[in-house]
């Protein structure tokens, strides 16, 4: 029965396909089957129009249904035949694949260049799409920017830069990049700058004599940003003189005060400084890795706003402060430092504070995260407090087939992910999702 059914489906497809060709006058032939998708999300399964979640929904699929299949994205995704002649693509996360006869595996998308395409979207806080650009990356990981001038009378929101790891076979992660924008206050105001803005500030490791035997480069964002040296670098028996941790402000114009940074080191007796945990493997492409062991310590004197991801452009619960007791350090990312920290309601919160509340002599290691599109295959509870779970600030719930980006794990149960568009804010928020409601075991 099942049989007949799936071929009644193909033969009233293929009829209705032909009908939309010939009222087209068109003379191309029929896409070629080159097998069948089942539904096996037990909920609702959105059909995009490209093969990844930042491409706009145009149908919905129930559990079970079987549609042909007329190709594969180079994400994986399976292009399929809807009932009315339309092609879509649904995640081939929430779907399986059969071959058609004669075909023993699944098909692989095989790279028409040596470069790929990489989708830049533009879209507004709504998730209106302003314009889609595109750009094209060779082999290796390249830090993706927008170009405001794509769209103007709006401003930037949230990062101002996504990094895209292009592999050997030519398949980009992510396969798309989305940038949020918002419309400027008023036509005639002055256009307002891209928040955060961003800028790279060198940093040089010196003797006393002048000479230099270490120079690098960090991105600081707009606002208070410290940047400490990175022992690593530093010769043995060696110690800095001076600070060790140099504040840099960063204008919304992009102007950072001090312009470089600059560390001297004298030979002595170096201050012991802990080393940060053993670094974590880079995640393998396409593959999320697990945040780093965490060091306990107390935090700098002060009270110090606590966003979800690293810098002001995102989202922030309430009036997040860190104001002293112990904390958990994971890790940094340009300049500002993951952290856990306990609240006076006795709830928890995992966020971001510039590395200004770090004591000089802790060195986080930087974060090795990955940006993974993902759709949930169950319903979703969005939090900022994975340890404690009592009274939680932020808690929210996305049901199946909700978009996120898989940054990383933070145990075999929670996975850290990013959103967007954080319930219309027009900011990206950071936080954590059960594993399995990703469809990871």
């Amino acid at each position: 029965m099942k049989t007949r059914h799936v071929s009644k489906r193909f033969a009233a497809l293929a009829a209705v396909a032909l009908m939309l060709w010939s009222a087209a006058g068109l003379a191309s032939p029929l896409p070629q089957t080159i097998g069948t998708v089942r539904v096996t999300n037990p909920y609702y399964v959105n059909v995009r129009t490209g093969g990844d979640t930042s491409y706009p929904v145009i149908a919905q699929v129930l559990p079970g249904s079987v549609y042909p299949c007329v190709g594969i994205a180079a994400t994986g995704w399976y292009a399929i035949l809807l009932d009315d002649g339309r092609t879509g693509y649904v995640a081939n996360t929430l779907t399986a694949f059969t071959p058609a006869q004669g075909q023993a595996t699944q098909p692989t998308a095989q790279p028409a260049y040596n470069q790929a395409q990489v989708a830049v979207y533009y879209r507004d806080t709504q998730g209106n799409l302003l314009r889609t650009d595109y750009v094209y990356l060779s082999a290796g990981s390249t830090l993706v920017t927008p170009n405001s001038s794509l769209v103007p009378g709006y401003r930037l929101l949230g990062p101002s830069g996504v990094t895209v790891s292009v592999s050997q076979a030519l398949k980009a992660t992510p396969s798309g990049v989305t940038f949020l924008y918002a419309v400027n206050a008023s036509p005639t105001a002055a256009p307002q700058p891209a928040q955060p803005v961003s800028v790279y500030v060198p940093v040089s490791y010196v003797m006393r004599d002048g000479s230099a035997f270490y120079t690098a480069s960090v991105q600081l964002y707009s606002g208070v940003n410290y940047v400490g040296p990175d022992y690593n670098r530093v010769p043995a028996g060696y110690r800095v003189v001076g600070s060790s941790s140099i504040q840099v402000n960063v204008s919304a114009q992009g102007r950072a005060t001090p312009s470089a940074v600059v560390f001297v080191f004298e030979p002595g007796a170096a201050t012991a400084q802990p080393q940060p945990s053993t670094p974590v493997p880079a995640p393998v492409a396409g593959q999320a890795g697990y945040l780093p062991a965490f060091v306990k310590t107390k935090p700098n004197k002060g009270n110090f706003p606590v966003y979800t991801g690293p810098g002001e452009g995102y989202y922030r619960v309430g009036n997040a402060t860190l104001g002293g007791g112990t904390i958990r350090v994971y890790g940094q990312e340009n300049g500002w430092a993951l952290i856990g920290y306990g609240l006076s309601n006795g709830g928890y919160r995992i966020g971001f504070v510039s590395m200004g509340a770090i004591p000089s002599n802790i060195t986080p290691q930087t974060l090795s995260l990955s940006r993974i599109a993902k759709s949930n295959v169950s319903a979703s509870l969005f939090v900022d407090d994975p340890i404690v779970s009592k009274n939680r600030e932020l808690v929210k719930r996305y049901e199946g087939g909700s978009p996120f980006i898989l940054l990383g794990y933070l145990n075999d149960f929670w996975a850290y992910v990013e959103i967007e568009n954080f319930e219309g804010t027009g900011k990206p928020a950071r936080g954590f999702v059960s594993r399995r409601s990703l469809g990871v075991q």
